[in-house]
């Protein structure tokens, strides 16, 4: 068993023979799913999450202040951006600036995803599942993600998401929602709508009884 589809394509190639199956890794409850927040309009903020203990955040918020939102600021100066996330070292820390803010831990991120017109994960390299995206995905924020962030999530770009791989595609990404709160809660509600879809608790249960029930040689 695997939480990611993309982990289950390439298991599945590299064992023909195996039996494999994908549960998912997060189980979003309908009431956890936030109601509506302040307009995207008077929201001030880009907001990335991932725990720094992790080197792909690292690497990710590094490329995303020192190339990325530059290429945003041009347009919509006034954009803040959030860097949250526990144990950031000396390099995260040192990003902090009138611009940007390092947060650290954060025992409620509720209020930070309230200030976000957008949520970026411009992750470069990693696996698995990414909780920071069901996380904003959970939040009602719109998400802007490589593909690399969107393995194991199959969002499709710009209809449950934006997915781009270079930073200037990233930064237009950012820019667009960023001018356009009406797409911002498009896409939004249909972020959510995906978590219903496939991380409900019946989706899981599905998922469990597909496992459970399988013949001993079938494959997934």
């Amino acid at each position: 068993m695997t939480p990611s589809t993309e982990e289950a394509r390439i298991i599945a190639a590299t064992v023909p023979a195996a039996r494999v199956h994908t549960i998912p890794p997060y189980i979003v409850a309908p009431a956890a799913l936030a109601t509506a927040g302040p307009p995207f309009a008077e929201r001030d903020a880009v907001i990335f999450v991932g725990g720094f203990g992790h080197l792909p955040n690292v690497n990710a918020a590094l490329w995303l202040v020192e190339e990325i939102m530059p290429l945003v600021w041009r347009a919509v100066p006034e954009a803040r951006l959030l860097l949250v996330g526990s144990a950031p070292p000396m390099a995260v820390q040192a990003l902090a600036g009138p611009q940007v803010e390092v947060t650290g831990f954060v025992p409620d991120i509720a209020p930070l995803f309230n200030r976000a017109r957008v949520s970026i994960s411009p992750l470069r390299y990693g696996a698995g599942v990414k909780g920071k995206i069901v996380a904003s995905l959970q939040a009602g924020v719109p998400v802007v993600t490589t593909t690399v962030g969107n393995e194991g999530l199959d969002l499709v770009d710009n209809q449950d998401a934006m997915i781009a791989d270079t930073a200037t595609a990233l930064a237009d990404a950012v820019v667009a929602l960023w001018r356009n709160p009406e797409r911002c809660a498009a896409l939004a509600a249909a972020g959510q709508a995906v978590l219903r879809d496939r991380y409900s608790e019946d989706a899981a249960r599905r998922a469990l009884q597909a496992v459970l029930t399988a013949p001993m040689d079938a494959k997934a």
